[in-house]
């Protein structure tokens, strides 16, 4: 059986990291990590420029600033979970499915009130039996 062991992050292991070079703009490279396990601050440009001399290579040598790389993500654009929609616990728990449907907001305001009209009329009706009331009637 094959093992491999991978050492991240420890002094004298090389790192790619983005630099950017007043000539050249960005490039990447692979350089020695730092005491502290990063990359340097700085490097000298490592770009070859052909046209400098015909024939032969030079390297750039402009000092190139270490640049912070953007992350490679992206976001879901579509994320659909399996499963049956849930009903809410309680009446009285905020449920906004009937405005993305396209419910006005008025009418949805008026059906929220609804709800907590019956949740208070059932809260006095609780209290007057636990105080042993009767609940009088204008009517």
């Amino acid at each position: 059986m094959t093992y491999k062991v991978t050492l991240r992050g420890s002094p004298g292991r090389t790192i790619a990291a983005e630099f950017e070079c007043p000539a050249h703009g960005r490039f990447e490279a692979d350089v020695e990590r730092d005491a502290n396990g990063e990359a340097p601050d700085c490097i000298r440009c490592p770009i070859v420029d052909d046209a400098a001399v015909p024939g032969r290579e030079n390297a750039c040598d402009e000092i190139a600033e270490y640049r912070i790389s953007s992350p490679l993500c992206r976001v879901r654009r579509i994320e659909a979970i399996k499963g049956k929609s849930e009903k809410p616990e309680r009446e009285t728990w905020t449920d906004t499915r009937n405005i993305a449907e396209g419910q006005p907001l008025y009418d949805w305001h008026e059906d929220r009130a609804a709800v907590w009209e019956r949740k208070r009329q059932r809260d006095v009706v609780a209290f007057a039996r636990e105080h042993n009331e009767r609940i009088r009637s204008d009517d």
